[in-house]
């Protein structure tokens, strides 16, 4: 957030060349970090041929090959072993679940022909796994998706008609007060 515009309000370029996304204006390719050679931010004042937005200019100058062969690699690990369980998880008493989240790559440069000709190319890769079947999720009780909210007394929580305003005997809603579109989807536990 630049001059107190949003996001959209930024203007950001690669090379000197507009890189913005043509639905919401935001960033539309991020490089490798190990590909930039240089980020600059404009807040006011820009040239005339790139001061097009009320926000900010944000310029990446991606690195170029040289007369020297140059390079990196570069991994980044992390796995659900070396994370903590959620709070909610561990109070209802489920497991993390399994989360494994690899990323990759590497820069290369040099000349093509020394002192006339370069190149530059650099990739990122990753991988994410994190299946589905190890998520932990609850339901309602089958007593409170039939109108029998009794349990809920012991925590001193009162359940009101809303068209009355009065207590329902006991907690317990009486049947036919639930609405069929409510029994049929409390009915198919596959729904939610």
């Amino acid at each position: 957030y630049v001059n107190g515009q949003r996001e959209q309000g930024n203007n950001f370029m690669l090379d000197g060349v507009d890189m913005n996304d043509a639905i919401d204006n935001l960033i539309a390719y991020q490089p490798s970090p190990d590909a930039v050679e240089q980020v600059s931010v404009e807040t006011n004042n820009y040239s005339p041929e790139q001061g097009n937005v009320a926000g900010a200019i944000v310029n990446m100058v991606l690195k170029s090959g040289t007369n020297q062969y140059q390079g990196n690699a570069f991994y980044y690990w992390r796995d659900n072993e070396l994370a903590a369980t959620p709070w909610a998880t561990n109070r209802a008493g489920g497991r993390k679940a399994e989360f494994s989240r690899d990323i990759f790559g590497g820069t290369v440069g040099g000349p093509l022909a020394k002192g006339k000709l370069f190149f530059f190319a650099d990739y990122q890769g990753g991988r994410q796994e994190s299946p589905a079947a190890d998520s932990f999720t609850t339901v309602v009780p089958d007593a409170w998706r039939n109108g029998d909210l009794s349990s809920l007394l012991a925590s001193n929580i009162v359940v009101r008609d809303p068209l009355t305003g009065q207590p329902f005997p006991n907690n317990q809603i009486p049947a036919n007060r639930i609405s069929q579109f409510a029994r049929n989807l409390f009915a198919n536990e596959a729904l939610y």
